[in-house]
């Protein structure tokens, strides 16, 4: 429902959905991560930071566990992203790259991240794998 809110543009209404959320799970990376974007699209960053950080931690927590954990290097490429830490982002598309390279998802996610570093030609690269694999733009 929270993100059905924020893909419509309805922030404040998907950020309280969010909040439902994670009361009942606190560990729910995706949530934090999720609530961190919508929290960024209302222009609180300091907010934004503090759950993209509580994603991060919660990420490294399960990657820890079990470091092929595909979802948790994702979700922490993603929470790195979206705070501007785009090299640090790469690392964990790379990792899910060596662990599944079939998952487009990081081929394309790895490609924001070069073309906002200026890279490119490597971005396209990673584009292209991503459209191989079966990513649709």
């Amino acid at each position: 429902m929270a993100s059905v809110l924020a893909e419509t543009k309805r922030y404040n209404e998907s950020l309280r959905s969010y909040n439902e959320h994670l009361k009942a799970d606190p560990q729910s990376t995706k949530g934090w991560l999720e609530k961190g974007g919508v929290l960024k699209a209302l222009g609180r960053e300091d907010e934004a930071n503090d759950a993209f950080e509580k994603a991060i931690e919660l990420g490294d927590r399960s990657i820890k566990s079990n470091s092929k954990e595909k979802s948790a290097w994702f979700d922490k490429g993603a929470a790195l992203y979206s705070q501007g830490k785009y090299n640090e982002s790469i690392q964990c598309f790379d990792e899910i790259i060596e662990i599944a390279p079939r998952y487009y998802r990081s081929w394309y996610y790895k490609g924001l991240a070069l073309q906002k570093l200026g890279h490119d030609a490597e971005a396209e690269d990673a584009f292209a794998k991503a459209e191989e694999l079966g990513y649709k733009s």
